[in-house]
Protein backbone atom coordinates (compact mmCIF):
# COMPACT_ATOMS: atom_id res chain seq x y z
CA UNK A 1 0.00 0.00 0.00
CA UNK A 2 0.98 3.49 -0.47
CA UNK A 3 1.88 6.19 1.58
CA UNK A 4 0.24 8.48 -0.57
CA UNK A 5 -3.85 8.94 -0.09
CA UNK A 6 -6.30 8.87 -2.81
CA UNK A 7 -10.15 10.50 -1.54
CA UNK A 8 -12.60 9.95 -2.87
CA UNK A 9 -15.91 12.45 -2.10
CA UNK A 10 -19.27 11.20 -3.63
CA UNK A 11 -22.54 11.59 -2.81
CA UNK A 12 -23.40 8.29 -4.04
CA UNK A 13 -22.14 5.95 -1.58
CA UNK A 14 -21.98 3.15 -3.69
CA UNK A 15 -20.45 4.69 -5.90
CA UNK A 16 -17.71 6.17 -3.67
CA UNK A 17 -17.31 2.64 -2.01
CA UNK A 18 -16.98 1.29 -5.40
CA UNK A 19 -14.30 3.84 -6.47
CA UNK A 20 -12.27 2.60 -3.05
CA UNK A 21 -12.71 -0.64 -3.44
CA UNK A 22 -11.22 -0.55 -6.94
CA UNK A 23 -8.44 1.59 -5.33
CA UNK A 24 -7.76 -0.54 -3.17
CA UNK A 25 -7.27 -3.81 -4.96
CA UNK A 26 -4.53 -1.73 -7.30
CA UNK A 27 -2.50 -1.23 -3.95
CA UNK A 28 -3.52 2.00 -3.54
CA UNK A 29 -4.47 3.91 -0.14
CA UNK A 30 -8.01 5.71 -0.89
CA UNK A 31 -10.38 6.31 1.65
CA UNK A 32 -13.84 8.22 1.01
CA UNK A 33 -16.45 11.05 2.05
CA UNK A 34 -19.51 11.88 0.86
CA UNK A 35 -19.67 15.40 0.78
CA UNK A 36 -17.35 18.79 0.15
CA UNK A 37 -17.73 20.04 3.32
CA UNK A 38 -16.10 16.62 4.65
CA UNK A 39 -13.50 16.65 2.29
CA UNK A 40 -12.29 20.36 3.44
CA UNK A 41 -11.93 18.36 6.94
CA UNK A 42 -10.14 15.76 6.02
CA UNK A 43 -7.83 17.72 4.14
CA UNK A 44 -7.00 19.59 6.63
CA UNK A 45 -6.01 16.98 9.32
CA UNK A 46 -4.80 14.39 7.02
CA UNK A 47 -1.64 15.82 5.03
CA UNK A 48 -1.12 12.26 2.88
CA UNK A 49 -4.04 13.15 0.91
CA UNK A 50 -2.43 13.70 -2.45
CA UNK A 51 -5.49 13.05 -4.97
CA UNK A 52 -9.03 14.12 -4.71
CA UNK A 53 -11.71 12.36 -7.09
CA UNK A 54 -14.63 14.04 -6.30
CA UNK A 55 -18.20 14.47 -8.24
CA UNK A 56 -19.39 17.97 -9.70
CA UNK A 57 -22.95 17.72 -8.66
CA UNK A 58 -23.44 17.49 -4.93
CA UNK A 59 -25.84 18.76 -2.55
CA UNK A 60 -24.40 21.72 -0.18
CA UNK A 61 -21.01 22.61 -1.73
CA UNK A 62 -20.08 21.09 -5.54
CA UNK A 63 -17.29 19.70 -6.79
CA UNK A 64 -16.09 23.07 -8.73
CA UNK A 65 -16.57 25.31 -5.57
CA UNK A 66 -14.94 22.12 -4.09
CA UNK A 67 -12.13 22.52 -6.14
CA UNK A 68 -11.61 26.27 -5.56
CA UNK A 69 -11.31 25.83 -2.26
CA UNK A 70 -8.54 22.80 -2.46
CA UNK A 71 -6.62 25.20 -4.90
CA UNK A 72 -6.53 27.99 -2.18
CA UNK A 73 -5.38 26.06 0.39
CA UNK A 74 -3.46 22.79 -0.54
CA UNK A 75 -1.98 23.82 -4.01
CA UNK A 76 0.13 20.12 -3.95
CA UNK A 77 -3.12 18.37 -3.77
CA UNK A 78 -3.96 17.29 -7.64
CA UNK A 79 -7.80 16.84 -8.37
CA UNK A 80 -9.62 14.59 -10.55
CA UNK A 81 -13.50 15.45 -11.08
CA UNK A 82 -16.42 12.94 -12.00
CA UNK A 83 -19.23 14.44 -14.40
CA UNK A 84 -21.94 12.97 -16.73
CA UNK A 85 -22.29 13.60 -19.99
CA UNK A 86 -24.80 16.72 -19.70
CA UNK A 87 -22.25 18.62 -17.42
CA UNK A 88 -18.82 18.46 -19.99
CA UNK A 89 -18.80 22.23 -19.88
CA UNK A 90 -18.72 22.49 -16.40
CA UNK A 91 -15.81 19.68 -16.61
CA UNK A 92 -13.99 21.98 -18.70
CA UNK A 93 -14.45 24.91 -16.31
CA UNK A 94 -12.65 22.31 -13.83
CA UNK A 95 -9.93 22.60 -15.88
CA UNK A 96 -9.80 26.03 -16.34
CA UNK A 97 -9.61 26.03 -12.32
CA UNK A 98 -6.98 23.54 -11.77
CA UNK A 99 -8.17 20.51 -11.65
CA UNK A 100 -5.75 17.61 -13.17
CA UNK A 101 -7.87 15.95 -15.20
CA UNK A 102 -11.84 14.58 -15.79
CA UNK A 103 -13.50 11.56 -16.13
CA UNK A 104 -17.22 11.09 -17.52
CA UNK A 105 -19.59 8.63 -15.90
CA UNK A 106 -20.42 5.75 -16.66
CA UNK A 107 -15.75 4.96 -16.91
CA UNK A 108 -13.74 1.96 -17.50
CA UNK A 109 -12.19 1.27 -14.12
CA UNK A 110 -9.16 0.70 -16.14
CA UNK A 111 -9.04 4.16 -17.81
CA UNK A 112 -9.69 6.01 -14.18
CA UNK A 113 -6.82 3.50 -13.37
CA UNK A 114 -5.10 5.19 -15.35
CA UNK A 115 -6.05 8.69 -14.71
CA UNK A 116 -4.55 8.08 -10.97
CA UNK A 117 -1.20 6.43 -12.42
CA UNK A 118 -0.38 9.20 -14.60
CA UNK A 119 -0.89 11.45 -11.79
CA UNK A 120 1.37 9.64 -9.24
CA UNK A 121 4.01 9.35 -11.77
CA UNK A 122 3.97 12.71 -12.45
CA UNK A 123 4.13 13.84 -9.02
CA UNK A 124 6.98 11.58 -8.43
CA UNK A 125 8.53 12.91 -10.99
CA UNK A 126 8.73 16.44 -9.61
CA UNK A 127 9.30 15.31 -6.00
CA UNK A 128 12.24 13.51 -7.80
CA UNK A 129 12.99 16.83 -9.49
CA UNK A 130 13.03 19.03 -6.64
CA UNK A 131 14.99 16.86 -5.00
CA UNK A 132 17.99 16.99 -7.28
CA UNK A 133 17.22 20.43 -7.90
CA UNK A 134 18.08 21.03 -4.16
CA UNK A 135 21.32 19.37 -4.53
CA UNK A 136 22.55 20.44 -8.08
CA UNK A 137 21.54 24.17 -6.65
CA UNK A 138 24.30 26.58 -6.76
CA UNK A 139 26.98 23.97 -7.99
CA UNK A 140 25.26 23.08 -11.90
CA UNK A 141 23.75 24.54 -14.36
CA UNK A 142 20.09 23.32 -13.61
CA UNK A 143 18.34 25.40 -11.66
CA UNK A 144 19.25 28.22 -14.26
CA UNK A 145 16.57 25.76 -16.65
CA UNK A 146 13.07 27.03 -15.51
CA UNK A 147 10.05 24.68 -15.67
CA UNK A 148 7.78 22.39 -13.53
CA UNK A 149 6.08 20.72 -16.37
CA UNK A 150 6.36 16.99 -16.36
CA UNK A 151 8.12 17.19 -19.93
CA UNK A 152 10.81 19.96 -18.20
CA UNK A 153 10.73 17.30 -14.98
CA UNK A 154 11.72 14.65 -17.65
CA UNK A 155 14.40 16.19 -18.99
CA UNK A 156 16.66 17.74 -16.62
CA UNK A 157 16.69 13.94 -14.79
CA UNK A 158 17.86 12.68 -18.34
CA UNK A 159 20.37 15.67 -18.98
CA UNK A 160 21.73 15.04 -15.39
CA UNK A 161 21.84 11.42 -16.10
CA UNK A 162 23.64 11.93 -19.78
CA UNK A 163 26.08 14.67 -17.57
CA UNK A 164 27.93 12.01 -15.65
CA UNK A 165 29.13 10.19 -18.81
CA UNK A 166 31.27 11.26 -21.57
CA UNK A 167 29.23 10.20 -24.63
CA UNK A 168 28.30 12.40 -27.50
CA UNK A 169 24.78 14.12 -27.11
CA UNK A 170 22.44 15.31 -29.33
CA UNK A 171 19.76 18.15 -28.15
CA UNK A 172 16.75 18.79 -30.61
CA UNK A 173 14.30 21.68 -30.00
CA UNK A 174 12.89 24.71 -32.33
CA UNK A 175 14.40 27.51 -31.98
CA UNK A 176 14.60 29.50 -29.09
CA UNK A 177 13.69 26.59 -26.90
CA UNK A 178 17.32 26.99 -24.81
CA UNK A 179 19.27 24.08 -26.61
CA UNK A 180 22.46 26.19 -25.35
CA UNK A 181 21.25 26.46 -22.01
CA UNK A 182 20.69 22.74 -21.41
CA UNK A 183 24.66 22.33 -22.75
CA UNK A 184 25.85 24.70 -20.80
CA UNK A 185 24.16 22.60 -17.49
CA UNK A 186 25.09 19.11 -18.79
CA UNK A 187 29.10 20.46 -19.00
CA UNK A 188 28.67 22.29 -15.61
CA UNK A 189 27.34 18.75 -14.47
CA UNK A 190 29.91 16.79 -15.74
CA UNK A 191 33.60 15.80 -15.01
CA UNK A 192 34.64 18.28 -16.96
CA UNK A 193 33.29 21.20 -15.66
CA UNK A 194 36.87 22.73 -14.39
CA UNK A 195 37.57 22.94 -18.48
CA UNK A 196 35.93 25.19 -20.84
CA UNK A 197 32.67 25.08 -22.81
CA UNK A 198 33.14 26.09 -26.65
CA UNK A 199 29.55 26.78 -28.30
CA UNK A 200 30.42 26.69 -32.13
CA UNK A 201 27.54 28.45 -34.34
CA UNK A 202 27.74 25.88 -37.45
CA UNK A 203 25.53 27.38 -39.65
CA UNK A 204 27.32 31.11 -39.16
CA UNK A 205 30.93 30.10 -39.91
CA UNK A 206 32.45 30.84 -43.38
CA UNK A 207 32.36 27.43 -45.52
CA UNK A 208 35.65 27.85 -47.16
CA UNK A 209 37.22 28.53 -43.38
CA UNK A 210 35.26 26.18 -41.37
CA UNK A 211 37.61 23.15 -41.59
CA UNK A 212 40.18 25.72 -40.16
CA UNK A 213 38.28 27.39 -37.82
CA UNK A 214 37.09 24.21 -36.37
CA UNK A 215 40.90 22.25 -36.25
CA UNK A 216 43.18 24.80 -36.68
CA UNK A 217 45.68 25.39 -39.30
CA UNK A 218 49.30 25.88 -40.06
CA UNK A 219 51.29 29.13 -40.79
CA UNK A 220 51.09 29.37 -44.52
CA UNK A 221 48.75 26.51 -45.33
CA UNK A 222 46.44 28.77 -47.25
CA UNK A 223 46.52 32.87 -48.03
CA UNK A 224 46.19 35.12 -45.28
CA UNK A 225 47.44 32.16 -42.88
CA UNK A 226 49.94 34.17 -40.97
CA UNK A 227 50.53 31.93 -37.89
CA UNK A 228 49.86 28.72 -36.31
CA UNK A 229 46.04 28.43 -34.83
CA UNK A 230 44.20 26.11 -32.44
CA UNK A 231 41.15 25.69 -33.55
CA UNK A 232 37.98 25.50 -31.77
CA UNK A 233 38.20 21.91 -30.99
CA UNK A 234 42.13 22.80 -29.38
CA UNK A 235 40.49 25.97 -27.63
CA UNK A 236 38.16 22.79 -25.77
CA UNK A 237 40.29 20.65 -24.90
CA UNK A 238 39.21 18.49 -21.89
CA UNK A 239 36.23 20.03 -22.03
CA UNK A 240 33.09 20.19 -24.11
CA UNK A 241 32.57 21.81 -27.37
CA UNK A 242 28.98 22.51 -28.51
CA UNK A 243 28.10 22.50 -32.04
CA UNK A 244 24.66 24.42 -32.79
CA UNK A 245 23.03 23.99 -35.99
CA UNK A 246 25.19 21.15 -37.06
CA UNK A 247 22.79 20.41 -39.78
CA UNK A 248 24.28 23.57 -41.35
CA UNK A 249 27.51 21.97 -41.29
CA UNK A 250 28.88 21.83 -45.01
CA UNK A 251 28.40 17.61 -46.27
CA UNK A 252 32.82 17.44 -46.59
CA UNK A 253 33.30 18.82 -42.96
CA UNK A 254 30.67 16.56 -41.60
CA UNK A 255 32.85 13.62 -42.94
CA UNK A 256 35.99 14.95 -41.96
CA UNK A 257 33.70 15.64 -37.69
CA UNK A 258 32.64 12.09 -38.05
CA UNK A 259 36.43 11.00 -38.39
CA UNK A 260 36.93 12.99 -35.00
CA UNK A 261 34.43 11.42 -33.81
CA UNK A 262 35.43 7.85 -34.19
CA UNK A 263 39.43 9.03 -33.70
CA UNK A 264 39.34 11.35 -31.16
CA UNK A 265 42.03 12.70 -33.42
CA UNK A 266 42.04 15.97 -35.31
CA UNK A 267 44.90 17.09 -38.21
CA UNK A 268 45.02 20.81 -38.17
CA UNK A 269 44.68 22.24 -41.98
CA UNK A 270 48.03 22.14 -43.87
CA UNK A 271 49.37 19.67 -40.75
CA UNK A 272 51.07 16.77 -41.64
CA UNK A 273 50.61 15.22 -38.11
CA UNK A 274 47.52 14.47 -36.13
CA UNK A 275 46.80 15.68 -33.07
CA UNK A 276 44.74 13.80 -29.72
CA UNK A 277 41.94 15.64 -28.79
CA UNK A 278 40.23 15.28 -25.59
CA UNK A 279 37.05 16.97 -25.95
CA UNK A 280 33.24 15.95 -24.99
CA UNK A 281 30.75 16.66 -27.89
CA UNK A 282 27.16 17.85 -27.74
CA UNK A 283 25.47 19.28 -30.57
CA UNK A 284 22.03 20.69 -31.22
CA UNK A 285 19.87 21.53 -34.16
CA UNK A 286 16.31 23.01 -34.81
CA UNK A 287 15.32 20.45 -37.72
CA UNK A 288 13.26 17.69 -37.77
CA UNK A 289 16.07 14.78 -37.83
CA UNK A 290 14.51 12.47 -40.37
CA UNK A 291 13.53 15.33 -42.88
CA UNK A 292 17.60 16.68 -42.52
CA UNK A 293 18.49 12.90 -43.07
CA UNK A 294 16.39 12.87 -46.32
CA UNK A 295 17.13 16.04 -47.64
CA UNK A 296 20.89 15.67 -47.29
CA UNK A 297 21.67 17.76 -44.75
CA UNK A 298 22.74 15.66 -41.95
CA UNK A 299 24.75 12.43 -42.90
CA UNK A 300 23.17 9.56 -41.23
CA UNK A 301 26.37 7.78 -40.00
CA UNK A 302 27.37 10.93 -38.34
CA UNK A 303 23.68 11.20 -36.76
CA UNK A 304 24.29 8.07 -35.16
CA UNK A 305 27.80 9.43 -34.25
CA UNK A 306 26.46 12.44 -32.37
CA UNK A 307 23.07 10.61 -31.22
CA UNK A 308 24.44 8.48 -28.41
CA UNK A 309 21.95 10.62 -25.99
CA UNK A 310 18.98 12.41 -27.47
CA UNK A 311 17.42 15.45 -25.51
CA UNK A 312 14.35 16.84 -27.37
CA UNK A 313 13.57 19.92 -25.43
CA UNK A 314 9.55 21.08 -26.19
CA UNK A 315 8.61 24.13 -27.33
CA UNK A 316 6.69 26.53 -24.96
CA UNK A 317 3.25 25.50 -26.43
CA UNK A 318 3.64 21.93 -25.22
CA UNK A 319 4.37 23.70 -21.56
CA UNK A 320 2.33 26.36 -20.61
CA UNK A 321 2.05 25.29 -17.19
CA UNK A 322 5.67 26.87 -17.23
CA UNK A 323 5.17 30.30 -18.57
CA UNK A 324 4.11 31.71 -15.29
CA UNK A 325 7.38 30.37 -13.62
CA UNK A 326 9.59 31.89 -16.61
CA UNK A 327 7.69 35.32 -16.54
CA UNK A 328 8.44 35.34 -12.75
CA UNK A 329 11.82 34.35 -13.69
CA UNK A 330 12.71 37.14 -16.12
CA UNK A 331 10.79 39.48 -13.89
CA UNK A 332 13.49 39.37 -11.14
CA UNK A 333 16.03 39.30 -13.75
CA UNK A 334 15.20 42.77 -15.37
CA UNK A 335 14.21 44.05 -12.24
CA UNK A 336 17.88 43.92 -11.58
CA UNK A 337 19.04 44.94 -14.89
CA UNK A 338 16.94 47.86 -14.99
CA UNK A 339 16.47 48.64 -11.34
CA UNK A 340 12.72 48.29 -11.13
CA UNK A 341 10.34 46.25 -8.39
CA UNK A 342 8.11 45.10 -10.79
CA UNK A 343 5.76 42.38 -8.49
CA UNK A 344 4.47 39.75 -11.27
CA UNK A 345 2.30 39.16 -14.27
CA UNK A 346 -1.46 39.52 -13.14
CA UNK A 347 -3.76 36.76 -14.00
CA UNK A 348 -5.20 38.17 -16.95
CA UNK A 349 -2.03 39.06 -18.32
CA UNK A 350 -1.06 35.55 -17.86
CA UNK A 351 -4.22 34.59 -19.50
CA UNK A 352 -3.27 36.24 -22.83
CA UNK A 353 0.53 35.24 -22.24
CA UNK A 354 -0.31 31.16 -21.99
CA UNK A 355 -2.77 31.42 -25.29
CA UNK A 356 0.20 32.51 -27.21
CA UNK A 357 1.85 30.21 -29.68
CA UNK A 358 5.24 31.44 -29.33
CA UNK A 359 6.88 30.70 -32.42
CA UNK A 360 10.35 32.30 -31.08
CA UNK A 361 9.82 30.46 -28.07
CA UNK A 362 11.93 31.30 -24.61
CA UNK A 363 13.47 34.01 -26.70
CA UNK A 364 10.37 35.26 -27.55
CA UNK A 365 8.93 35.53 -24.24
CA UNK A 366 12.02 36.75 -23.10
CA UNK A 367 12.41 40.32 -25.44
CA UNK A 368 8.73 40.62 -24.96
CA UNK A 369 9.54 41.05 -21.09
CA UNK A 370 12.52 43.27 -21.42
CA UNK A 371 10.13 45.12 -23.83
CA UNK A 372 7.68 46.02 -21.73
CA UNK A 373 10.34 47.07 -18.86
CA UNK A 374 11.69 49.41 -21.55
CA UNK A 375 8.87 50.78 -21.92
CA UNK A 376 8.81 51.63 -18.50
CA UNK A 377 6.87 49.64 -16.40
CA UNK A 378 7.31 49.54 -12.57
CA UNK A 379 4.30 47.96 -10.37
CA UNK A 380 2.99 45.05 -12.18
CA UNK A 381 2.59 43.53 -15.72
CA UNK A 382 -1.53 43.70 -16.93
CA UNK A 383 -3.38 42.47 -19.77
CA UNK A 384 -3.45 46.32 -21.02
CA UNK A 385 0.77 46.17 -21.10
CA UNK A 386 0.98 43.03 -23.34
CA UNK A 387 -1.30 44.32 -25.60
CA UNK A 388 0.62 47.60 -26.00
CA UNK A 389 3.95 45.74 -26.52
CA UNK A 390 2.34 43.65 -29.06
CA UNK A 391 1.01 46.66 -31.00
CA UNK A 392 3.78 48.42 -30.77
CA UNK A 393 6.72 45.62 -31.32
CA UNK A 394 5.24 42.26 -32.04
CA UNK A 395 2.56 41.95 -34.36
CA UNK A 396 2.70 38.82 -34.88
CA UNK A 397 0.91 38.17 -30.87
CA UNK A 398 -2.96 38.36 -31.47
CA UNK A 399 -4.49 39.86 -28.15
CA UNK A 400 -8.09 40.54 -27.87
CA UNK A 401 -9.41 44.02 -27.05
CA UNK A 402 -10.97 42.95 -24.08
CA UNK A 403 -9.54 40.73 -20.92
CA UNK A 404 -11.16 37.60 -21.79
CA UNK A 405 -9.08 34.77 -23.78
CA UNK A 406 -8.87 34.59 -27.12
CA UNK A 407 -10.23 31.21 -26.90
CA UNK A 408 -11.99 29.02 -24.65
CA UNK A 409 -10.65 26.21 -23.20
CA UNK A 410 -13.33 24.06 -24.97
CA UNK A 411 -12.51 25.94 -28.37
CA UNK A 412 -8.92 25.45 -27.97
CA UNK A 413 -9.26 21.41 -27.49
CA UNK A 414 -11.24 20.91 -30.27
CA UNK A 415 -9.19 22.57 -31.99
CA UNK A 416 -6.15 20.49 -30.84
CA UNK A 417 -8.45 17.65 -31.68
CA UNK A 418 -9.27 18.13 -35.10
CA UNK A 419 -5.73 19.24 -35.73
CA UNK A 420 -4.59 15.81 -34.66
CA UNK A 421 -7.24 13.76 -36.38
CA UNK A 422 -5.65 15.65 -39.83
CA UNK A 423 -2.48 15.34 -39.56
CA UNK A 424 -3.08 11.39 -39.16
CA UNK A 425 -5.72 11.89 -42.40
CA UNK A 426 -8.61 10.58 -39.83
CA UNK A 427 -5.94 7.80 -37.79
CA UNK A 428 -7.72 7.51 -34.12
CA UNK A 429 -4.72 5.62 -32.79
CA UNK A 430 -1.89 7.68 -33.77
CA UNK A 431 -4.17 11.01 -33.02
CA UNK A 432 -4.76 9.72 -29.32
CA UNK A 433 -0.57 9.05 -29.31
CA UNK A 434 -0.45 12.61 -30.41
CA UNK A 435 -2.83 14.25 -28.16
CA UNK A 436 -1.22 12.50 -25.36
CA UNK A 437 -4.49 10.41 -24.52
CA UNK A 438 -6.36 7.08 -24.97
CA UNK A 439 -8.63 5.66 -27.53
CA UNK A 440 -11.44 6.31 -25.30
CA UNK A 441 -11.12 9.70 -24.08
CA UNK A 442 -10.37 10.49 -28.01
CA UNK A 443 -13.92 8.95 -28.97
CA UNK A 444 -15.40 10.70 -26.28
CA UNK A 445 -14.05 14.14 -27.42
CA UNK A 446 -14.81 13.41 -30.33
CA UNK A 447 -18.12 13.06 -29.84
CA UNK A 448 -18.46 16.00 -27.43
CA UNK A 449 -17.64 18.31 -30.29
CA UNK A 450 -19.49 16.78 -32.75
CA UNK A 451 -16.72 15.17 -34.99
CA UNK A 452 -17.00 12.26 -37.54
Amino acid sequence: MQEDKILVVEDDKDMANKCQKLFTRSAYNARVCYSAAEALGILNEDSTIRIVLTDLKMPGIDGIELLRRIKARYPHVEVVVMTGYGTIQSAVEAIKLGASDYITKPFNKDELLNVVRKIIETQKLKAEVVQLRSSLQGRFGFDEIIGNSEKMATILKRAFSAAQSDSSILILGESGTGKELVARAIHKASKRAAGPFVPVNCGALPKDLIESELFGHKKGSYTGADSDTLGLFRSAQTGTIFLDEIAEMPNETQVALLRVLQERRIRPVGAAAEIDVDVRVVSATNRKIAEAITDGLLRNDLFYRISVVVIEIPPIRDRVEDIPLLVDAFIRKFNRIFDRQVECADGAALQILSQYSWPGNVRELENLIEGLFAMGIHSRIKASDVREIQRRESPALTIPKDSQPVNSLSAVERQAVVAALEATDGNKSKAALILGISRTRLYKKMELYGLK
